[in-house]
């Protein structure tokens, strides 16, 4: 028999194998963690190679064998570690007891957008309350109903979209958005209010199956069915009010191109009869005024912010020590809709705010003007600052009633502000003005616009004919 030749291997070739068998096993860990994410441990151990009889691997080729092996282990590495962007799919279904009068519904947060923060998605519900009165069947549809959720999520669906070139928004995403930005421009109260509005459609186009639609899909008739519900359930008052902040969200994804234009602000408000708020006679204003001058001297104060001011209450209780200028006359307030806006201190009421300012020589620049204990500090939202003076006035009016007579419509703190423009209006005109020349001053003294003002004036029948006995005989 002839000898086999021995075959030698240099140590250069020996190294080289050694990294060609990583490499391999490395390759099958990435081939075995394709299959199956959750494998854990080392690699398996690689097959056997077969060395060939001529193997002359170059310095260049190693290189390149060390730049890939690199290569694999990052991208492994980063696949592993890429965080989800959605939560798991959950459900509720009644509580502990599997109670059928509540509503029953699947549940996610994603990651949104704009805040970079996880966020609760609109409930999805898909008519399954209504359709299905047994535990058994809610049951049985609720989970087929949250695997096909999370199926859509692991396919790449997200309420936000994909981007500026294909809009995938959900109404609920869509609103999100609009929201996120709407915080940075508006007060708190508007916010709470946008916020409080926005969920209630949110909650309708749900309860008609709409509750996944695009929001590129959400039309006319389906706005109109919602704000129709509104009106029948409250008022038409309620209705005009819902339909003014769904067309503010409306404008917001139009500007951004989520939705190619705001149908909404087209939509004709509905007549509102009644609920304003009526305006004093001198008597009225008399008395209330004296009461408070006896009884309660920082509530009369309050109320002739409202008076000689044109403030809304709620912008009262905003005002800080900071906002008063004595030495030039001036104040500034945060109004409802222009931000910072500064009016003069008429000379009717300076000497008595700096009478008043003058109580609290220790008083700091962030301290309220109007707070229970006088000027200081008041941890509270402006809405609860707000109705404290609101309810204190109405314990002071309320024990006027026999003497005031009001009788029925709308008597508050809101009532001086238009008895005093009122008051205004007519005074000017008493002075020779024009309509068009007294709108255009109490423009600069309100602060409105002077279209506001033309409709304000209509509105409280502040413009009033002389006496046309003449023309009847």
């Amino acid at each position: 028999m002839s000898s086999v030749k021995q075959r030698t291997v240099t140590k250069k070739q020996k190294n080289t194998f050694k990294v060609l068998k990583i490499y391999r096993g490395v390759e099958q860990l990435v081939a075995r963690r394709a299959h199956n994410p959750k494998v854990t441990g080392s690699s398996p151990v690689p097959a056997t190679l077969q060395i060939p009889e001529k193997c002359a691997i170059s310095a260049f080729f190693m290189g390149s064998i060390l730049e890939e092996l690199k290569s694999v282990y990052k991208t492994v590495y980063k696949i592993e570690r890429k965080p989800r962007k959605y939560s798991e799919v959950r459900v509720y279904h009644g509580g502990p007891g599997f109670d059928l009068s509540k509503r029953w519904y699947a549940y996610f947060e994603y990651l949104h957008p704009v805040t970079g923060k996880m966020t609760r998605q609109t409930p999805v519900v898909m008519n399954i309350n209504r359709m299905f009165s047994t535990k058994k069947e809610r049951l049985k549809h609720l989970y087929l109903l949250r695997d096909s959720l999370e199926k859509l999520l692991e396919d790449g669906y997200s309420p936000y979209g994909d981007g500026p070139e294909k809009e995938t928004y959900t109404m609920a995403s869509a609103v999100d958005f609009a929201l996120a930005l709407k915080k940075t421009e508006v007060g708190d109260k508007t916010y709470t209010d946008y916020k409080s509005r926005a969920g209630q459609f949110l909650a309708y186009l749900e309860g008609i199956g709409k509750g996944l639609v695009p929001c590129t899909e959400i039309d006319k008739r389906t706005v109109m069915g919602f704000l129709n519900k509104v009106s029948q359930e409250s008022s038409n008052r309620n209705r005009n009010n819902t339909k003014v902040t769904l067309s503010a969200i409306f404008t917001t994804l139009e500007e951004n191109g989520i939705i190619p234009a705001n149908f909404v602000k087209h939509i004709k408000n509905l007549k509102v009869s009644g609920g304003r708020d009526r305006t004093y006679s001198l008597d009225q204003e008399k008395i209330i005024l004296d009461h408070l001058r006896e009884n309660d001297r920082e509530m009369l104060l309050f109320v002739e912010f409202v008076c000689f001011f044109f403030f809304r209450p709620v912008e009262v209780v905003r005002l800080t020590i900071a906002d008063i200028n004595l030495e030039e006359g001036l104040v500034t307030d945060r109004t409802k809709t222009k931000g910072l806006k500064t009016k003069i201190i008429p000379a009717i009421i300076k000497r008595k705010l700096t009478d008043y300012l003058s109580l609290y020589p220790n008083a700091c620049y962030d301290d309220f003007l109007f707070t229970p204990i006088g000027i200081g500090p008041w941890q509270t939202k402006e809405t609860y600052r707000r109705d404290y003076w609101t309810k204190r006035y109405k314990k002071s009016k309320d024990s006027l009633s026999d003497r005031l007579k009001l009788g029925k419509g709308q008597y508050a703190i809101y009532s001086f502000r238009h008895t005093y423009i009122t008051r205004a209006f007519r005074n000017l005109s008493k002075q020779g003005k024009s309509e068009d020349e007294a709108i255009a001053l109490l423009s600069k003294i309100t602060g409105h616009t002077s279209n506001a003002i033309r409709g304000y004036i209509h509105w409280v029948d502040a413009s009033l004919p002389e006496d046309y006995s003449d023309l009847l005989v």
